[in-house]
């Protein structure tokens, strides 16, 4: 449900609700076998959730109000500079924490715990105020991306963390 209003927003350009007009701009939607070459590039294994969003939506940007703030998932060929620059200077624990987008405005991140043996509720966001190196020993909020993603949309991107 959440996937198919967002593709209506992306296919629209724009969203209004009651007190808000949002921009969403479409990227990239992603074939099985992108899908694949990523995960065999990375030795991961993409949660299923996140493959069908990639598959369906695609790496876009959503409910960007008139002040740049809203919700961006990035490319796949955009996260591991992405994590980079998120982890400036730390050490690298890219892919096991996937890092897949941002909450513009407060810079906050979200992504997937990848660490081996880990399944189900492996999703976050991830305060930016909060040391990069300790989230993926120090957070304790965890969901799937499905719950987020349906709170997020049924929201209108006002219920953003997990």
């Amino acid at each position: 449900m959440a996937c198919q209003r967002l593709n209506e927003y992306l296919e629209h350009g724009t969203a209004t609700t009651e007190t808000d007009l949002y921009q969403f701009t479409f990227k990239k939607k992603y074939s099985k076998n992108e899908l694949v070459e990523f995960e065999r590039a990375y030795n991961l294994t993409l949660p299923e959730e996140y493959k069908y969003f990639l598959l369906n939506v695609g790496a876009s940007t959503i409910y960007i109000d008139e002040f740049g703030l809203g919700v961006k998932f990035c490319l796949l060929n955009e996260l591991e500079s992405f994590f980079d620059s998120v982890f400036l200077g730390m050490e690298k624990v890219f892919p096991k924490l996937l890092i897949i987008g941002s909450i513009q405005g407060r810079g906050d991140v979200f992504g997937f715990d990848l660490r081996e043996g880990n399944v189900g509720t492996i999703f976050s966001t991830f305060c930016s105020e909060e040391d990069p190196e300790t989230w993926l020993t120090q957070t304790y909020s965890w969901s799937t991306f499905s719950r987020w993603l349906c709170r997020l949309v049924a929201s209108d991107a006002e219920d953003d963390l997990v």
